[in-house]
């Protein structure tokens, strides 16, 4: 037992070290790039420990980041881990006897990509959002359809398919997955949309999007 808050002393000390996790999650990405360098140049071995060495930082620098994070973000998840698996293919490539041929040049390449790609997805979505808190209308949404679609611990995962009357009038329509909610045919949720561009579904925020959807300044 403590005499003090275990969330408050966590949560502390995550803000004390969040800018320089932050700034190892960014360095980290050139990891694999720069040991791939170094041993092609000579500066260090062709040594297979170099893989080790690329997980074990890899590992130690995304669980920081886990733990200093307020809002993971699912694309932020899936670029780190993209950029991670990307890294991982290119050190094994050099390290290794003979490589993996051209698995093992392409995988990067297509590895790298595609995460800058969900970067640049994820800035996108936060900016819509990041709008959408400042200058949105508030409305409901009706369910019109909510089918069961697997189980996320156990819990129930559903598709729910929303219908809202934008301010021209227009019935608008859009899908978002929902976990543990219950939801049934007719149900209502609170949204919250662009009035500039109503037919952008990365600019709606449904309740539950996140804790200042409702509380962000009009």
């Amino acid at each position: 037992m403590s005499t003090t808050n275990p969330d408050e002393r966590e949560r502390g000390l995550a803000l004390r070290i969040r800018p320089v996790v932050f700034a190892a999650a960014i360095l980290v990405q050139f990891l694999a790039p720069l040991l791939v360098l170094l041993a092609v140049v000579g500066v260090i071995p062709r040594d297979p420990g170099l893989i080790a060495l690329h997980v074990g930082i890899w590992v130690v620098v995304g669980l920081a980041t886990l733990f200093v994070s307020s809002n993971r973000s699912t694309y932020l998840l899936a670029a780190m881990a993209l950029s991670y698996v990307a890294g991982l293919f290119l050190v094994i490539e050099v390290t290794t006897p003979g490589g993996m041929g051209l698995v093992g040049i392409l995988f990067p390449v297509v590895g790298y990509g595609i995460a800058a790609l969900v970067l640049v997805f994820s800035g996108l979505r936060e900016a819509a959002m990041r709008r959408t808190r400042q200058i949105g209308v508030d409305t409901v949404a009706t369910v019109m359809s909510a089918p069961v679609t697997g189980m996320v611990n156990y819990v129930t995962r559903q598709r729910l398919t929303l219908r809202f009357t934008d301010q021209q009038g227009v019935e608008r329509f859009f899908r978002v997955g929902r976990t543990g909610g219950g939801y049934s045919t007719g149900d209502t949720i609170p949204i919250r949309y662009d009035p500039t561009r109503p037919w952008s579904k990365r600019g709606i925020l449904v309740e539950g999007s996140g804790p200042t959807l409702f509380a962000a300044p009009r």
